[in-house]
């Protein structure tokens, strides 16, 4: 597993250096892109490099502390007046949703701005970053999504059926999304709401994407948190 990687020396420098050049750059693009004061960021540092999520990330070495930087940047850039620091946001964009493939849905922010020649732009600098890989390497898109589909059966306990005597799955994983958090209701008051759940979710997705894309009402911020809700409630 991931874990006996760290038990041999090689393994020990690659978690090791991984951890010190990700997170010294996620501290470094808060300095950088946040405009407070000194005590604020410090503040605010400690506060996210020590809460529960972010070390349960710093102890599995989780590439999604990659995808935070990223759209940092890109939220940073993505409207600067330079073209070179524009194509540099919208490659970040694209290394976001190449790891965790939701972060493209904050494209959806280009098309809010009507630069939809950005949006395009941006869709095939993600599209490429997101092949490459697969063209050096002897995976594929299908490997892929089977790997994400069956995510939360990894992080699932297994016990003994009593009535057939087989292993089956149990509980619902580390995701707090909609399904998960529905189907754990479930299981405590005994009831099936998956239903309403993924219709939940397709209303959430749908909904939350077109109010972003085809108003201006709401404010710029709003418009970013409905998004980050989708991204978190609905995988």
């Amino acid at each position: 597993g991931t874990y006996a990687l760290r038990e041999n020396q090689l393994g020990m420098v690659v978690f090791g250096t991984y951890i010190i050049t990700v997170y010294s750059s996620f501290i470094y693009c808060i300095n950088k892109f946040k405009d407070w004061l000194v005590s604020e960021k410090i503040v605010f540092t400690f506060v996210i490099l020590f809460s529960l999520p972010f070390l349960y990330l710093f102890d599995r070495a989780n590439s999604i502390i990659m995808v935070v930087i990223a759209l940092m940047i890109f939220s940073s850039f993505h409207q600067s007046d330079s073209k070179k620091l524009q194509v540099f946001a919208f490659v970040a964009l694209g290394v976001a949703a190449g790891i965790k493939i939701a972060p493209a849905i904050y494209g959806a922010v280009l098309l809010r701005e009507k630069r939809f020649k950005d949006a395009f732009i941006a869709f095939v600098i993600g599209a490429v970053i997101f092949v490459v890989p697969f063209v050096l390497t002897d995976g594929n898109p299908a490997i892929m999504m089977h790997n994400i589909a069956h995510t939360t059966g990894l992080m699932q306990g297994v016990m003994v059926d009593p009535a057939t005597g087989q292993y089956r799955l149990t509980g619902n994983g580390h995701y707090l999304n909609t399904l998960n958090t529905t189907a754990f209701l479930g299981r405590l008051l005994n009831f099936n709401g998956l239903n309403i759940a993924e219709c939940f979710n397709g209303f959430l997705l749908l909904f939350g994407t077109a109010l972003v894309i085809c108003t201006n009402k709401i404010e710029e911020w709003k418009a970013w948190a409905i998004l980050t809700c989708i991204v978190i409630l609905y995988p």
